[in-house]
Parts: C-alpha cells; sequence; structure tokens
C-alpha cells in the first residue's frame, strides 16, 4: 500500500515535531514544535495517551491540517536493533526464517513484540539482513494517541533507519551523531546495515566525541571511513572537535527540502526526512515499518470509510438540495400553468399561437425537471456493490464517481492477479455495471497489482440526454479492451 501525502510526527522525550510537505514533496508547507508536558511520556514510553492525543489534537487544530494520515517517528531507546545473515532461500520463506533467528537475541523471543526486516544487500549465496523489533506495549501507547486525535497511522520508524538513509546508500563504515534538544543518538552503520546505535541522554551529559571514540573502538570490524553529524544541537565548533578526536572526515547531513528558517532545518531534520519517504507496506523487504500489517489495514479501512461517510453526507444535502428545487420549480410552473389557463378560458376569442406554444414548452421543462429527479440516485448503493464485490487481497486507494453521467474509475493495489480477477468478475455479475475495463498493463505484476477498472453504474447514467456508451464491435457485442 502506498500513499503520496501524509504528515510526519516524531516523538521525543520531552517534544513532539510535526511536518507537512507539499504533493511534490519539494517544499515545507507546515511545520511546529510543540513542548511535551510532564507525565505523558516517560523512560520513552506514553503514560498518558489521553494526554497526548489532545496534544496532537491541538497541533491540528492551531496548524489548520486536514490530512489525516501520518507517519510517525518513535524514541530510538525503545528499539531492538539486529544485523543478521541467512542462506538464500525463497522470499516467501524469509520472513519465517527472520522471526525464527530473532527469537534467539530478542530479550524475551517474539513474543510481545513488534519486528520488521529489510535486505540491506545479498551475494549470492546469502542476504544481509537488518531486523528492527519493539515491544507491543510500547508501540501501541505512540499508536493508539495518533488514533485517539482522530488521525490513521500508516508508517512507524526510528532515528537511526532515517538517518543512515539520510547519510546516503554508499557502501562504506560510517558514525552518524545527531544531537537534538539534549539528547545524542549515535549510529554506526556498514552502508545501510545498522551494526549498532546507542542514545546519551540529557542528564547524563557525557563526552560524545569519547563515546564515539569508544563505539569505533567497538565496532572495529569495519572501519569507519566518514563521520555524519546533524541535529540542532551540533555547531561548527563541535565539528570540528570531532573531527579531531576520531581523525575522520566531517560531514553535516543535508535535506534537498526548502521552506524552512536556516535555523530550523536541522532541528526538523528526522520528521523531514520521514515525509519525503514513500509509504510502503510492512511486507515489503526493501523498507521497514514497524506498524504491523494488520494495523495498517485497520487504519487504512478506517480512512477508506470515513471518506465514505464524507461523500455520503454530501451527497445527500446535494440531492435533498435537488429534491426542493425539483419542487419549487413543479410547484411555479404548475402556478404559471394554472395561470395561463384562466387566462385562456377568460378569453372568448381563440388562444394566441404564442401562448400555446408557450405553455407547450414550460410543459416540457416540467417533464425532463421530474424525469431527473425519478433517476437522481445516491451513491451510497453504488459503493455497497462494490464493496460487496471486493476480494479482502484487494484495496481501493482511490475512486470517482461520476452521478451525471454514472461513470465510475477505481485504483488501487491487488494483492494476486488472482484477486483481480476475482472482483472484476464479481462487478461483472451485477447487472447494473457496464462491462469492466482493466488495461492490460495492470497484470504485468504477479503481486501487489497496481490497477485500474472504469466502468458506468448503469441506472445513473439513464437520466434526460444520457444513455450508457458501451463501445460495440462489428457483432454487436460489448467488447471489453482490457481484460
Amino acid at each position: 500500500m502506498q500513499r503520496k501525502s501524509f504528515v510526519a510526527i516524531s516523538f521525543g522525550q520531552q517534544k513532539l515535531q510535526v511536518v507537512k510537505l507539499n504533493s511534490q514533496k519539494t517544499k515545507v508547507e507546515k511545520f511546529a514544535g510543540v513542548d511535551l508536558p510532564q507525565g505523558l511520556i516517560a523512560d520513552y514510553k506514553v503514560v498518558n495517551i489521553e494526554g497526548l492525543a489532545t496534544v496532537i489534537k491541538n497541533v491540528w487544530r492551531e496548524l489548520k491540517l486536514s490530512e489525516k494520515t501520518v507517519g510517525l517517528v518513535v524514541p530510538e531507546f525503545s528499539t531492538f536493533v539486529k544485523p543478521i545473515t541467512l542462506p538464500k532461500i525463497e522470499l516467501s520463506e524469509l520472513d519465517e526464517a527472520v522471526r525464527w533467528q530473532a527469537q534467539e537475541f530478542l530479550p524475551s523471543g517474539t513474543t510481545g513484540m513488534v519486528m520488521d526486516w529489510m535486505i540491506v544487500s545479498e551475494t549470492p549465496d546469502k542476504f544481509n539482513i537488518l531486523t528492527l523489533a519493539m515491544k507491543q506495549e510500547i508501540l501501541a501507547g505512540y499508536v493508539d494517541s495518533v488514533s485517539l486525535a482522530g488521525l490513521f497511522p500508516l508508517l512507524v520508524k526510528t532515528p537511526a533507519i532515517i538517518l543512515t538513509a539520510l547519510s546516503g546508500l554508499e557502501p562504506i563504515g560510517k558514525l552518524i551523531v545527531f544531537s537534538n534538544f539534549g539528547e545524542t543518538i549515535l549510529v554506526v552503520a556498514d552502508g545501510q546495515k545498522i551494526l549498532g546505535s546507542s542514545v546519551i541522554g540529557i542528564e547524563e551529559k557525557a563526552d560524545v566525541p569519547r563515546v564515539a571514540s569508544q563505539i569505533i573502538r567497538h565496532y572495529r570490524d569495519i572501519e569507519v571511513k566518514k563521520v555524519y553529524v546533524g541535529g540542532g544541537d551540533i555547531s561548527q565548533a563541535f565539528a570540528g572537535e570531532l573531527q579531531k578526536s576520531l581523525g575522520r572526515p566531517v560531514e553535516v547531513l543535508k535535506t534537498n527540502i526548502h521552506g524552512l528558517p536556516p535555523d530550523q532545518v536541522q532541528k526538523y531534520l528526522i520528521p523531514v526526512a520521514l515525509a519525503q519517504a514513500k509509504s510502503v507496506g510492512p511486507s515489503d523487504e526493501k523498507t521497514i515499518n514497524l506498524l504491523p500489517f494488520n494495523w495498517v489495514r485497520k487504519y487504512e479501512n478506517r480512512r477508506l470509510s470515513a471518506q465514505i461517510w464524507g461523500l455520503l453526507t454530501i451527497s445527500a444535502c446535494v440531492v435533498f438540495l435537488c429534491l426542493v428545487l425539483t419542487a419549487s420549480i413543479y410547484f411555479y410552473l404548475g402556478r404559471q400553468e394554472a395561470s395561463l389557463t384562466q387566462e385562456n378560458n377568460a378569453r372568448q376569442e381563440g388562444t394566441p399561437k404564442e401562448i400555446t406554444e408557450r405553455v407547450l414548452e414550460i410543459n416540457e421543462s416540467a417533464t425532463k425537471v421530474l424525469a431527473i429527479s425519478e433517476v437522481a440516485k445516491t451513491p451510497q448503493e453504488v459503493i455497497n456493490a462494490i464493496l460487496k464485490a471486493k476480494p479482502i487481497e484487494v484495496t481501493i486507494n482511490h475512486y470517482e464517481l461520476d452521478l451525471d453521467t454514472g461513470k465510475l474509475i477505481l485504483s488501487g493495489v491487488a494483492g494476486t492477479r488472482e484477486s483481480l480477477v476475482k472482483f472484476k468478475e464479481g462487478l461483472e455479475e451485477n447487472k447494473d455495471f457496464s462491462p469492466i475495463n482493466i488495461p492490460i498493463s495492470s497484470f504485468e505484476k504477479e503481486v501487489d497489482l497496481d490497477y485500474q477498472m472504469s466502468f458506468i453504474y448503469i441506472p445513473a447514467s439513464k437520466k434526460v440526454g444520457n444513455t450508457p456508451k458501451i463501445p460495440q464491435n462489428s457483432n454487436g457485442q460489448s467488447p471489453n479492451p482490457g481484460i
């Protein structure tokens, strides 16, 4: 599942950051940083879900954000990261193998844990995999707070994952030092493979260059060739001190996003980087998303339901206004007709031709208005028919419904070809739908097919002057140009 637009929320021990990019993901449209009251988050765990939800609601109201889909950055201290190596096996079997091996290094096995993984590199005979795990109870605190605020979480990442990707894909040993709001995160990685991370809290006041040197000595199996620094607390003097202490070149992390004041760029580096990410579900082997698949599906269904109810409400209002307008026109035309009839009866001489023609025009207009009101349809029955035919493996991400012409366009992702064909056949069993048109390009992949289908809801198209335009071949039959 992918969505281009979502708002990034970054949670810290004492800070909440929100960033909204434009649709092209090139510029920051809205951003905010909020100091969290004491007692909401303790030891990187949400202890007051309702209070945190209230803070998030206030931010949304102050920024006037309409987007409800969000991505989350949870604190690094509450997660477990581990690189592992597995022999080359089928991708369908890889998830089970990763979770089996994870039981060896997770504190309590996989019980009560949420985990995701990604392939960072591979050789002809093995996969190099990065695993990330978190206690389900801790993750649920952040996700439930966002959900209680009326938002729909789509993905969850950690600062280490984002910072490693931000430092580039070059396969070299590197150390990343990110210091923001008094807290410092140190990440040592080999390309995209995170070997370890450490968090230095506000209260520890540790010597960061000394700790960085210790980390490099600890992970001596790889050669750290470059050091990256970032965050609002990083200064030029600190970067120079770090370079002198470690004896390696130091480079400042950067972003190509515009719209932030120069003094805020480093402070919002992590939420900005998250907002640039593609919203890929947890089943993707090239990315990490800590939000479990069943949670993703639950919140995606809630989002779709909210959109449908919103559409139904608007449509009901439009239909009601149309009925009121139709009734008003009908009574007005009725009075006009009665007035003309009275004038006609009062006159002893023959009816003038102009009046007769006018009465005929009025009657014709009234007939059209009544015909339109009789065929007016609400979208509820159309949506119910589509959802009834949709298999569970098919997701609808976008739809367009024209109640004037009956034209319908659906797009989304189908788990398999069979599920997409089943969806098509289920729709065609409904006599109210015209033949389904699916471009053949939608069947190029075997799984996770991005599809688009179009057809006509025939009852809605039977308005005055409208007929369903279904192309026919030379035999007079309706072809299906897709599949």
